[in-house]
């Protein structure tokens, strides 16, 4: 299992209230692109599993649930696997059942994204991630905790069978899974070392689930380093960010993938800006990064200077072009993002001078002597302005 915690979210099953394919908010889109099952894999599960029928009793919906229960875990029906997910890419539901396996959360939520699917109330479930600890021991799991019909079971793909608990403190959670994970601290012959749960959090809804497991890849992917990785990250990032949730840990989660992303993106176009270059790529660059802080516009502030200079810099590369709307634009915006700074100023007033707008110089000059602090910026603004009026040449 990784390493992404989360906190609970509480919810109707947001599958069985999905609206038709053409009807689908970004929201739902995203989520049920991430936890839907393609069809042919889907296909695989229902030739063994019946849908609950419309108004399931508890009764009828728990049947359901062991049914899918023998038929995806680990060593059931269809033959799936605990494998071990360190070191590779974290799987999608999908992409889980295509593998015949994976590491425990991926395998908890493929049970939960075909309990959705098939029409299983999912509204009792919850994704429990914790760290059990025992001495030198740890284990990383993260099983599904069910409350259905007043009762109360651990469903846990890894584990050969469903077991009913009477509640999911973690005294209990320890003396079922201590035991499986053969940590120390149960039974008369145990060594003394008890066995603990750590950053343990629970959390349900399709929102975060999805959410929380897409996030996982994403950070995976987005400190690779390399331009696929980059790439998936960004994708994931734009599910996550129409997802919406508000969880807190997803939140800091979501804001440390923005941030790795948009430094990927700043870092090499401005490298390439400051040796020279003035292209495409630098353009793309810069862009891309701005197109972060759009998706994600909470690290805005934290990255202020960087975003200032991205504006800069855009606007340099779109001038050397021979792109001056677009120049003007990204100058307007150094100068929003800072009244009292004079390079946005600069650059707007060198532009439309160099295009031979003397008017739209002279009008730049002016915001910026209301916008900036008197001294040497100030005064130079002014001597190039009255040089204007005379029809002056040099530049600030």
């Amino acid at each position: 299992m990784a390493q992404t915690q989360v906190h609970p979210q509480q919810g109707p099953n947001p599958f069985q209230q999905m609206p038709l394919m053409g009807q689908q908010t970004p929201q739902q889109v995203a989520i049920n692109g991430y936890l839907g099952i393609d069809p042919a894999l889907m296909a695989q599960i229902t030739s063994h599993v019946q849908r609950p029928p419309n108004n399931a009793s508890p009764a009828q919906q728990l049947a359901a649930v062991q049914s899918l229960f023998d038929v995806l875990r680990h060593g059931g029906t269809l033959g799936l696997r605990w494998q071990d997910g360190t070191g590779r890419e974290p799987r999608s539901p999908s992409d889980t059942l295509r593998a015949r396996g994976g590491d425990c959360d991926e395998m908890s939520t493929l049970f939960y994204a075909a309990a959705r699917q098939l029409g299983i109330d999912v509204s009792g479930f919850r994704l429990s991630t914790m760290t059990l600890v025992s001495g030198g021991a740890r284990v990383e799991h993260a099983p599904l905790l069910l409350e259905m019909g007043g009762s109360k079971y651990i469903v846990d793909p890894v584990m050969p069978r469903i077991v009913p608990v009477r509640d999911f403190n973690d005294a209990t959670l320890i003396g079922i899974l201590g035991p499986y994970f053969h940590l120390s601290g149960q039974g008369p012959s145990a060594a003394t070392t008890p066995v603990t749960i750590q950053d343990r959090n629970d959390f349900t809804g399709a929102a975060d689930i999805a959410s929380v497991e897409l996030l996982q890849r994403a950070v995976r992917n987005s400190l690779l380093g390399t331009s696929a990785g980059t790439a998936s990250a960004r994708r994931d990032l734009e599910r996550i960010a129409a997802i919406g949730s508000s969880t807190p840990i997803i939140t800091r989660q979501r804001d440390t993938v923005a941030q790795n992303l948009f430094l990927a993106y700043f870092n090499g176009a401005d490298n390439a800006f400051t040796g020279g270059a003035r292209g495409a790529p630098v353009v793309k660059g810069y862009s891309d990064a701005l197109a972060i802080i759009g998706l994600v516009p909470s690290i805005a502030n934290a990255n202020e200077a960087r975003i200032y200079r991205t504006h800069g810099g855009l606007g340099l590369c779109f001038k050397s072009q021979g792109r001056p709307a677009e120049a003007r634009a990204e100058f307007s915006a150094q100068i929003r993002m800072r009244p009292a700074d004079p390079v946005g100023y600069r650059n707007l007033i060198n532009l439309e001078y160099g295009l031979g707008n003397r008017q739209g110089a002279i009008a730049a000059c002016d915001a910026a002597l209301q916008g900036i602090p008197q001294g040497p910026d100030y005064n130079a603004i002014q001597a190039f302005r009255a040089q204007l009026v005379a029809k002056g040449t040099k530049k600030p």
